[in-house]
């Protein structure tokens, strides 16, 4: 049985996605196409614009057979711990070929960037730790020590054009940290699809869904009908409670919890008093030492209380077993799950238990405060819940 893989988050699903989807059926001998996704929480520190069900459901739709939940302490990451926990996961699940998204390089100049990045790492390392001290982010670190080193400016320009080339570059790092047998097929991004539609970026969906000027030209037709038929999640909406969350302690108690270093909290403490929404609140925290991904990470973490010492605990529990959610499924999916719920060291569940709450526990903490929305009426996301059989 040949599985094939994709890591997403579908936040929301777009034109571009469904091309993938396409492209993967028609250019794989997929058996079964895997879909690793994000919960509610997505990688930028943000909250899905609609939930993780839907978003499942509307992958079954366009082609996805099997449609897993990514664990929380691989989605509230940067970009290669998000990679690397992602892959992870399909290797224990014995996927046989990984497709990702690129802006314009193929998969062979992206792995010829990782072997370069290797035969420098020394080089590299003494240049960001050098950028560090100056104050900067380490992502702009890492870009100008890439830059200083590579006199063409060619690599650094693979990771500055899109977050993509990011993205398959930490894929096919992470590959090979784990010493992985599986293929990879990169897809080139399309600008317009066969109907000659504009193929959005999923920011600019959800800045268009913000002013509510979502068309069914702009998006596939059940993301559309989700849009405009379930609450329109924003960070926004939040913000008074993560107001409580900094206010009702020092700015060293900030400490506790998951990124919260370098003296940020003192930033976070005295800054939240000086704004009144989000944000304001990102872009004035935003500077040359944290990017404004990084900044929505930490409040993310803070905001649904999440501790170091949590943080760690369930990086070693799925370390010795990876906990994993089933969103939903087709036959093809359910024949992967009758194969693959037993392996080594990987979880798939299905209905929520004492059992594998324990290694669960951050995005069942996520889901309720998502669901806490003060603006809109979300549905439960675990109690009574179980995979769409689509």
């Amino acid at each position: 049985m040949k599985i094939v893989s994709v890591i997403a988050e579908y936040n929301p699903f777009h034109l571009g996605h469904q091309y993938q989807l396409e492209q993967i059926k028609q250019r794989t001998s997929a058996d079964a196409l895997v879909v690793l996704m994000s919960g509610n929480v997505v990688q930028r520190g943000e909250f899905a614009v609609i939930d993780k069900w839907q978003r499942a459901e509307i992958a079954l739709e366009y082609g996805a057979d099997l449609v897993l939940e990514l664990p929380l302490l691989a989605s509230l990451q940067a970009a290669d711990y998000f990679a690397y926990w992602s892959v992870k996961t399909l290797e224990l699940l014995g996927s046989d070929q990984l497709v990702f998204g690129t802006e314009s390089a193929s998969y062979e100049d992206l792995n010829a960037y990782v072997h370069w990045l290797v035969e420098n790492e020394e080089a590299i390392d003494r240049s960001v730790k050098t950028y560090l001290n100056d104050g900067y982010s380490y992502v702009a670190s890492y870009q100008s020590a890439v830059e200083a080193i590579d006199n063409s400016s060619e690599k650094a320009k693979l990771l500055t054009d899109s977050p993509n080339h990011l993205l398959g570059i930490q894929y096919i790092r992470a590959l090979k940290q784990l010493n992985s047998k599986m293929d990879v097929l990169a897809i080139s991004r399309i600008k317009h699809n066969e109907n000659m539609q504009e193929v959005l970026s999923g920011s600019q969906i959800r800045e268009l869904n913000r002013q509510q000027l979502v068309t069914e030209d702009t998006v596939p037709k059940r993301t559309y009908q989700k849009l405009v038929s379930h609450p329109n999640v924003q960070l926004a909406d939040y913000y008074d409670l993560l107001k409580y969350q900094v206010q009702s302690q020092s700015a060293d108690r900030l400490t506790q919890y998951q990124g919260i270093d370098h003296g940020v909290e003192h930033y976070i403490n005295q800054q939240i008093l000086e704004t009144d929404n989000f944000e304001s609140l990102i872009d004035t925290l935003t500077s040359k030492r944290w990017t404004k991904a990084s900044i929505q990470r930490k409040l993310m973490m803070i905001l649904l209380n999440i501790t170091n010492k949590e943080w760690q605990e369930s990086i070693k529990l799925n370390n010795d077993l990876l906990t994993i959610r089933v969103l939903g499924y087709s036959d093809a999916g359910r024949k992967v799950l009758k194969v693959k719920r037993n392996q080594t060291g990987l979880n798939l569940f299905s209905n929520l238990t004492q059992d594998n709450a324990r290694n669960y526990q951050l995005n069942l903490r996520a889901d309720t405060v998502y669901s806490l929305n003060p603006k809109h009426r979300i549905m439960q996301q675990n109690t009574g819940r179980f995979p769409i059989h689509y």
